[in-house]
């Protein structure tokens, strides 16, 4: 899954779930956490894949799908930084 070689299970989870078009709010609701918890998450997650906003974010996503390979399996984002 995306950003599964750089993420914790959690940061995955919130990072899925922003990318389906969730709020932190939403997020929040959904995990049963705070929206400033899911804030923490959302900034570790821009951190660690070196994104500012949710639009880059989608971006890197669709730049990595676009390399991943037929069939292939873990993480697209290591397809990215191989290609």
């Amino acid at each position: 899954a995306f950003g599964t070689s750089v993420l914790s299970p959690r940061e995955g989870d919130v990072l899925r779930m922003i990318l389906q078009g969730h709020s932190s709010k939403s997020i929040a609701a959904h995990f049963n956490n705070s929206p400033e918890t899911i804030k923490v998450h959302r900034k570790r997650i821009y951190t660690k894949l070196s994104v500012t906003s949710q639009g880059e974010l989608l971006s890197l996503f669709l730049a990595a799908l676009a390399k991943l390979p037929p069939n292939a399996e873990g993480d697209p984002l290591q397809f990215l930084d191989a290609g």
